[in-house]
């Protein structure tokens, strides 16, 4: 598998880095894992403290500690890391008995091969958005996410089909905690013009918008049937370019979403 240049993709970025010291120290194992799943492959101690700004006399302790505890496999051979087969099992008890998970992850995959647009799966936790899945083209130009990065609800493609559905109050509610944040990226956001956008996502089913929370960056998403995420929490799946337009009319690749999401009622 060809490798990434991490130095060489910038990310884009979060909407607030700041995390208190205790919070910071618990995190960093989880990043690591999740940088995992942004690779798919191993890697080195060099190219992970690297990539996460992790500081290089603490990163190895780090690493030769979750070897200890079997959250990673060390190649000597190769000098590289990677998740163990422990850390494939664990939340696997969570989709006991739905079974939905694996075959969601397969249909965001399908969606980046057959597009060639980076494709996310995402959830909202409060006034933020979750990443769950990501798979990313490496071509210059294009959006590179990471899983811990969170987003506004209320100002993004993913937040507009997943509140489609919610009532006006909560809403305002969401809107309202959301200006009251600190941090520049607020400042983008234009509560006049939320409704109008749920609206549109309504009537579309899907919501397509460029620069909502990267410049130039064009994104469209669209719910995941409710019959397949049944009591759990609402999902959407999304796809962005690095550019302000698609190859492809937004129609045409809500109908492409639409099949792909399809396979997953039959």
């Amino acid at each position: 598998m060809k490798e990434h240049h991490w130095r060489q993709i910038p990310p884009t970025a979060d909407i607030d880095q700041s995390l208190p010291v205790g919070v910071r120290s618990a995190a960093r194992p989880l990043r690591v894992l999740e940088f995992f799943d942004e690779i798919r492959r191993p890697a080195r101690a060099r190219e992970i403290w690297e990539r996460l700004g992790f500081p290089q006399s603490t990163t190895s302790l780090l690493l030769n500690g979750m070897v200890t505890l079997g959250y990673l496999d060390y190649d000597p051979a190769s000098r590289s890391f990677l998740p163990s087969l422990r850390v494939a099992m664990l939340g696997r008890w969570r989709d006991r008995g739905r079974g939905y998970t694996a075959a969601l992850e397969s249909v965001v995959d399908q969606l980046f091969e057959y597009t060639g647009l980076s494709a996310s799966l995402t959830t909202r936790h409060g006034i933020f958005l979750r990443y769950l899945h990501l798979v990313q083209t490496e071509r210059a130009g294009q959006p590179h996410a990471a899983l811990n990065t969170r987003r506004y609800a209320v100002w993004s493609t993913a937040g507009m089909v997943l509140l489609a559905s919610t009532s006006h109050r909560e809403v305002q509610t969401l809107i309202r905690r959301t200006l009251a944040e600190k941090g520049p990226s607020v400042g983008k956001i234009r509560g006049d013009r939320i409704p109008e956008m749920l609206d549109l996502a309504r009537k579309q089913g899907y919501f397509a918008a460029t620069g909502l929370v990267t410049p130039n960056v064009r994104t469209i998403s669209m719910l995941v049937p409710a019959e397949v995420t049944k009591t759990d929490p609402a999902l959407a799946i999304t796809l962005a370019s690095g550019r302000s337009t698609f190859d492809q009319s937004d129609e045409k690749l809500a109908r492409v979403m639409r099949t792909h999401l399809s396979k997953l009622l039959s």
